[in-house]
């Protein structure tokens, strides 16, 4: 279990949770939030979303001990906000929505776009708006209830530096990738918020060489070696803990102790 602490609706929650623990998992089993909903649980469908840091983004993809120190915002949290309390009002008169479950990930992606966008037209609405899904309203009805906000004084007037999550890829979606991914890449230090008992850190580029992929007696093997910027005898105390090291890599679990080195 991982101890971390994360601001709520304005509310400090000190917890622990599992390594794997999501962020909706926390948000509606741990502290009782059921407004941020679970539909696909793998950040396609826009049910999680709510604001992290001022940023929407998918609770359902996010693990809860990687927003240590970080400022959530649900559904729950913005009932007396100007944009929200039109929205709902415009969703409501527009029948935008029907069964209600995509509901509040729709309206947590319309208000931050509001706050961002001027002079929104219904194409700009639908792109951005394309990374929420919803199975019953035809999205016309949506459409309408968020110009009509865009129409107001209060829409736009809150310039954010928050980018949005953008429609998710499609049919038409260039996703071709722009040049040959090479065989040694770099990759860059997570950017969440750092934890509370560690300093901000900038990014920390590390060179990872990958092997070509072999086969044999039916299993894919591919090696990847990188270099740490640490010292031998700091990193190999830590690599030597199985528990630890199983524990901080998503997807792996023991289902026993070492057994002459094997698991």
């Amino acid at each position: 279990m991982n101890s971390f602490e994360v601001t709520v609706n304005g509310r400090l929650h000190r917890s622990a949770v599992s390594p794997r623990t999501s962020l909706a998992d926390f948000l509606r089993e741990g502290i009782g939030l059921t407004g941020t909903h679970l539909g696909c649980e793998h950040g396609i469908c826009g049910a999680c979303t709510v604001l992290i840091n001022g940023q929407i983004s998918r609770s359902c993809i996010t693990y809860a001990i990687s927003c240590d120190g970080a400022k959530i915002e649900t559904i729950e949290g913005l009932d007396d906000d100007p944009l929200m309390i039109e929205l709902r009002r415009t969703f409501s008169e527009e029948h935008a929505l029907q069964c209600g479950y995509c509901t509040p990930g729709m309206l947590i992606t319309a208000r931050d776009i509001l706050a961002r966008h001027k002079d929104l037209t219904p194409a700009h609405i639908r792109r951005e708006m394309s990374g929420n899904l919803c199975r019953c309203t035809g999205y016309r009805g949506i459409v309408r209830a968020i110009s009509r906000v865009a129409a107001l004084p209060l829409a736009g007037d809150r310039q954010q530096s928050a980018v949005g999550l953008g429609p998710a890829p499609g049919p038409e979606a260039d996703t071709r990738p722009t040049k040959p991914v090479p065989k040694t890449r770099v990759i860059e230090s997570s950017s969440m918020p750092p934890t509370r008992n560690s300093p901000a850190a900038g990014p920390v580029e590390i060179e990872v060489n990958v092997s070509e992929a072999t086969q044999s007696d039916g299993w894919i093997t591919i090696a990847q070696t990188f270099t740490l910027p640490h010292p031998r005898g700091k990193v190999w105390p830590l690599l030597s803990d199985l528990e630890d090291v199983c524990a901080a890599l998503p997807g792996i679990e023991l289902d026993g102790p070492p057994l002459d080195g094997v698991v």
